[in-house]
């Protein structure tokens, strides 16, 4: 069966530029910046799925209304777990962990509502595990979020 990326032309380039000039020039400003940009990128989440989807003629990927889709998690040294997010497609192939591994693309508001929902196993999501490894925690989430809520109206779960 054929290995489907879902939306192989995810690039967070932008992204990566606001992280190295915040890491080479650390204030408020840069931090802002990286982080208006990260509330704006769509990111690519290893998954599987199962059953596998099957590949209509179109070469799009149809999951069936009982599929479950299991995203991929790394765990830390204190054993807590982060969900998985590449900046790219190149990122995402160069670090496929399993055969059968498919993506989907999340957006930081995909991950709150996966990790700050009551009894989450998730402590956040770390952004490139194996280049960058931005850690985004559940901590940095809610003073990101409660920060969101001051300038616009937006809906952000929060914590339970």
């Amino acid at each position: 069966m054929k290995k489907l990326f879902i939306d192989p032309n995810v690039n967070n380039g932008d992204l990566i530029i606001a992280l190295k000039i915040m890491q080479g020039n650390l204030n408020p400003d840069t931090q802002t910046d990286f982080i208006n940009h990260m509330l704006q990128a769509r990111f690519l989440c290893p998954a599987i799925f199962d059953p596998e989807p099957e590949i209509n003629p179109e070469g799009v990927a149809v999951l069936g209304d009982d599929a479950k889709v299991m995203l991929s998690s790394l765990s830390n040294a204190k054993e807590e777990m982060y969900l998985v997010a590449y900046t790219d497609a190149k990122e995402a192939r160069e670090h496929k962990q399993a055969e059968n591994q498919h993506t989907v693309a999340c957006t930081y508001f995909d991950f709150c509502s996966m990790v700050l929902q009551e009894n989450s196993p998730y402590a956040g999501f770390v952004i490139n595990p194996f280049s960058e490894n931005i850690v985004v925690s559940k901590e940095i989430m809610l003073n990101i979020n409660k920060h969101v809520r001051l300038k616009k109206e937006v809906q952000i779960p929060k914590e339970v």
